[in-house]
């Protein structure tokens, strides 16, 4: 029932206008939970007849206690499930490795969700790129709040299906969740992933994680780390927000290059190569001006330069 509870109250959202959808709906043995764009509905069998009721209460004692707040009249009709449900291997996970790169910038809501686009995933924020290969068969952008869900240790995705405005996603335990497709066209994404890259640089992993975590709080806003390659030297270099240098070192690594400059957000490079299981990283690239690309087969992970 806790997994259940968590479910419910990751799509209520207490800052909405209207009472009602601050509580959860008891109708046809589910409860249920909608915020108008991601909605909920899971297994529960009570007595009670079918009314809202008090969502607090029932946190606060696991479900064993109802009480009803109103009348059921005015819940809103929840997404007819009326789809070809199918399985889907491996769509936590993707969702797992790439949504760091969601956007949080609301005013460009398009991208702060995971787009399905031509059996990949994707997912950009303007600086940065994750798309990853699955064969899903689906299309639309799926918004932040149910990506959040579906990566959960509350949600075991099971099946998924769509329409043509909403994903539906069903757990192990018979919970469902739908989520309302994001209505705007995502950015031409293709178009910034580089077709010839002729550079590279190779880097321990390792050094750059030690070097960079004691650091991060002091790197400031921009948290830059520029690496320098010179006659087979690499140098790593932490900036702060005044582009003040906090500290240098020498580091384990490779360049097709004879001499290179080139800088990274912080955190974004972490983030970049958290997943890579190997004690180097290599990322490839045209200039220092232009994208640069850590990739396999199955996915594309890219980087902007930053100008310093």
């Amino acid at each position: 029932m806790k997994n259940k509870i968590k479910l419910l109250n990751a799509v209520i959202n207490k800052k909405i206008h209207r009472q009602m959808l601050k509580n959860v709906a008891l109708k046809v043995k589910t409860l249920q939970a909608t915020d108008l764009e991601v909605s909920v509905i899971v297994p529960f069998d009570s007595e009670l007849q079918e009314s809202i009721v008090s969502f607090d209460l029932l946190k606060a004692s696991l479900a064993k206690n109802l009480k009803k707040i109103e009348d059921i009249d005015h819940w809103p009709n929840l997404p007819a499930l009326y789809i070809n449900w199918r399985k889907c291997e491996g769509i936590k996970s993707i969702l797992k490795s790439i949504s760091f790169a969601m956007s949080e910038d609301e005013t460009r809501e398009y991208l702060c969700g995971c787009y399905f686009h031509d059996n990949f995933i994707v997912a950009t924020d303007g600086h940065r790129l994750m798309r990853n290969f699955t064969n899903h068969g689906m299309t639309g952008i799926l918004p932040a709040k149910a990506v959040k869900i579906l990566t959960s240790n509350y949600f075991a995705l099971a099946e998924m299906g769509q329409d043509d405005n909403f994903f539906f996603f069903r757990s192990s335990c018979g919970a469902v969740m739908s989520a309302r497709k994001i209505n705007h066209e995502y950015p031409k994404y293709e178009a910034i992933i580089p077709k010839k890259l002729s550079n590279h640089l190779m880097l321990s992993k390792q050094e750059v994680v030690n070097n960079l975590k004691p650091y991060l709080k002091l790197l400031g806003s921009k948290k830059i780390v520029r690496f320098i390659a010179k006659d087979e030297n690499i140098m790593m270099i932490g900036y702060d927000c005044n582009t003040m240098e906090l500290f240098s070192e020498k580091i384990f690594g490779k360049c097709s290059e004879a001499n290179l400059e080139i800088a990274f957000n912080a955190d974004y490079l972490l983030d970049a190569i958290k997943d890579n299981k190997n004690a180097t990283f290599t990322f490839w690239y045209s200039d220092v001006n232009s994208p640069c690309v850590f990739s396999d087969e199955n996915e594309a992970n890219i980087l902007m330069p930053i100008r310093v």
